[in-house]
């Protein structure tokens, strides 16, 4: 269903159609009233209907709501999603507006619309009756199109290792991506691919293309995905004017049968720097949490060797190919790091330039340009220089307004829209939920002085007391993974007391009971 461009996938559709009857059941007035009625998953938006019923028109100052153009169309399945009926309405307004919940659905609208096919006065015989501010529907019956079996390219996108969808328009060289195809009917085709790349070569299964094919590629189901490498392409540079064309693929079933498919491939974006996100080490006091993926955790000599693709896959890794100063090789993998804030609070960060890999020549006016991923957190600048990013970093100030329920980021793109860093920062909408009760309580030994109560509350003192261990918990130290603590007394609102002789001591170390003085069976 379709109105002023809000569109909803239907659960109900009803047609009604009215006529009165006599005593005897004998219709005995024309056919009055019909009313559409349609139902469908309630969703953000949904306002739009209510304002369209209860609205003051403009044009028709006498009445409320607006009168609007629109279809409902209907699909069959088995037709590959092909329209086989419609109804095209003029003039429509909605009269009854519902919004209710059930078990299978959840919640939903209720939506009844004043389109009628045909509207009589049973006392006027009139056809139109002045008193209905209503438009003719107009169903207009399309016929069905026969099922075709022929292949047919249904569309393509691009993900990236981690299986995720590529959505920025940017590929740059030494980067390994997914050219994802979707068929209906290809199951045993063939297809070849003409890249027509003029910006970067590419690898498949270890092999250059020659002439940028892909020759003979089977299709085994509805989707196919096919591993491709970018390379830099040989004799050709990566002038401005290049990087901004597109890459336009064909995809033709070697059958000859089916259609064809117009493959745009991702603009190439060459990153000529990195930066990175780092805590300040002269004002950093651990509050906020901050954890990145260490370099002696990346070593071949790391003792960290299981579960190690499973950690790197926690830093949500993608790829960036600016080469090294010195030795030429790619950077490779960016590892982000996450920052963890509670809501309402605010950080400062600094943005440091990596000088291994950076072949801007111009870091004076290149700009860094850093987007927020949620409207709820914000980093200031959003702008700097290459520059100021370097010699010790960039301080920045990220804030973060209220409570974010999913994971976000921050990206960092360069000037011609190059990914060169990223900060993803965690969901903190359940911080008062980790809240943790701990009871304080003095062990100590009853029979030798030096190790007594009164020692506890010495070297509790020396610290500021137990006011200043709960807030430095919660503060500097169990904050960074929102984790709030308090300490609970007893009922005088003192620490609870553990006391035991020496000899009660040795005997719990020996595993016998401090009463008898036997051992536990």
């Amino acid at each position: 269903m379709r109105f002023n461009g809000v569109e909803r996938t239907l659960l109900d559709f009803r047609f009604s159609h009215d006529r009165d009857t006599d005593l005897l059941g004998i219709p005995c007035t024309y056919p009055k009233d019909s009313f559409i009625c349609v139902s469908f998953a309630a969703e953000e938006g949904d306002g739009f209907f209510l304002d369209w019923m209860c609205g003051r028109s403009a044009a028709n100052e006498g009445y409320t709501g607006y009168w609007y153009d629109g279809e409902i169309v209907f699909y069959d399945e088995l037709s590959d999603g092909q329209e086989f009926y419609r109804y095209d309405l003029r003039g429509v307004m909605p009269v009854y507006f519902l919004v209710g919940y059930n078990q299978q659905d959840g919640m939903f609208v209720s939506l009844t619309l004043t389109v009628n096919e045909r509207i009589y006065n049973r006392f006027m015989g009139a056809e139109f009756f002045y008193l209905y501010r209503f438009w003719y529907v107009e169903p207009e019956e399309k016929p069905q199109k026969m099922l075709s079996y022929e292949p047919q390219f249904d569309g393509y996108y691009f993900e990236d290792m981690g299986g995720e969808r590529i959505d920025k328009d940017t590929l740059y060289p030494e980067q390994e991506v997914y050219l994802c195809i979707e068929t209906t009917n290809g199951e045993g085709e063939q297809m070849t691919i003409n890249l027509e790349a003029p910006g970067l070569d590419y690898e498949y299964e270890g092999e250059v293309l020659g002439n940028d094919t892909l020759s003979n590629l089977s299709v085994t189901d509805k989707l196919t995905r096919i591993k491709l490498k970018t390379l830099t392409p040989k004799e050709k540079s990566h002038s401005a004017d290049k990087r901004d064309k597109h890459n336009i693929a064909t995809a033709r079933f070697v059958s000859e049968l089916g259609n064809t498919l117009r493959i745009r491939f991702p603009r190439v974006v060459v990153p000529e720097y990195v930066v990175n996100f780092e805590t300040n080490p002269n004002t950093y006091q651990g509050e906020f949490g901050f954890d990145w993926y260490r370099k002696e955790w990346r070593d071949p000599d790391s003792p960290c060797i299981e579960g190690s693709e499973e950690l790197k896959q926690i830093y949500t890794p993608f790829e960036i190919g600016v080469k090294h100063v010195n030795s030429g090789e790619s950077y490779g993998t960016y590892y982000v790091p996450w920052l963890v804030m509670p809501p309402r609070s605010t950080v400062k960060l600094l943005l440091v330039s990596d000088i291994y890999y950076n072949h801007s020549d111009t870091p004076e006016t290149e700009t860094l340009i850093l987007k927020s991923e949620s409207t709820f957190v914000s980093v200031c600048p959003d702008e700097l220089t290459l520059y100021e990013c370097s010699n010790g970093g960039a301080e920045i100030t990220v804030s973060c307004g209220d409570s974010v329920i999913s994971p976000t980021s921050i990206t960092v793109e360069s000037s011609t829209g190059a990914v060169v860093g990223k900060l993803n920062i965690a969901a903190n909408a359940e911080y008062n939920y980790y809240k943790i009760n701990i009871p304080v309580v003095y062990a100590y030994i009853e029979d030798e002085p030096e190790f007594g109560a009164g020692v506890i509350d010495t070297e509790i003192g020396k610290i500021g007391g137990l006011q200043s261990i709960e807030d430095y918990l919660n503060s500097r130290s169990l904050n960074q993974a929102l984790i709030q603590v308090k300490f609970i007394y007893d009922k005088d609102g003192k620490p609870f007391k553990l006391g035991f002789t020496r000899n009660e001591l040795i005997l719990a170390n020996e595993g016998k009971n401090i009463n008898t003085g036997e051992g536990y069976v």
